[in-house]
């Protein structure tokens, strides 16, 4: 293969990966690329391992971030207050507490980036639920600045669509 059939070929495989990736590639602040690949990514955090004559480059991606982004986006457009973000206890994470006079809700992101193998909403099952619940009144115990109706929502992002699921459980 010559140079100009070899550049002929990269420039197309670019034009492919970008036409593929046009629906996903906003939710991503950087693209990284690479020698072999390329990468979306939130966050970068980049680790660079291995020998110096085979270098081995890791990237950091968060698409559950970007899913929290837009969740409390979405809550602060509809006038919630942020009590909380990825708030952590021994018993586990909240990630997202809103607040609105007289309402407390505790918020599970859940990010996709497609739904071929089932919902986002769907990963909150039972005992999820129960958890989430243990750590709201761990929360509540350790807020009691904060009162009110309290409320458990879902928000749901596939791809870079967001659903909010008021009151799912």
């Amino acid at each position: 293969m010559s140079s100009d059939d070899l550049e002929n070929y990269e420039a197309e495989r670019e034009l492919q990966l970008a036409q593929e990736y046009q629906d996903v590639a906003p939710m991503f602040r950087y693209a990284v690329e690479t020698e072999r690949r390329f990468y979306l990514a939130n966050d970068v955090h980049v680790t660079v391992s291995g020998e110096p004559s085979k270098p081995v480059i890791e990237v950091a991606r968060s698409r559950g971030q970007f899913g929290e982004d837009e969740a409390a986006r979405w809550y602060a457009a509809q006038g919630y207050r942020i009590a909380a973000r990825n708030w952590r206890c021994p018993l586990g994470e909240l990630d997202l507490v809103v607040a609105a006079p007289g309402a407390i809700v505790f918020v599970e992101v859940k990010a996709r980036a497609t739904d071929r193998f089932g919902g986002a909403v769907a990963a909150v099952g039972w005992d999820k639920q129960r958890r989430l619940r243990r750590l709201a009144a761990r929360w509540l115990a350790e807020h009691p600045e904060h009162h009110g109706h309290v409320r458990f929502d879902v928000a749901a992002v596939t791809g870079t669509t967001l659903q909010i699921y008021e009151a799912a459980f």
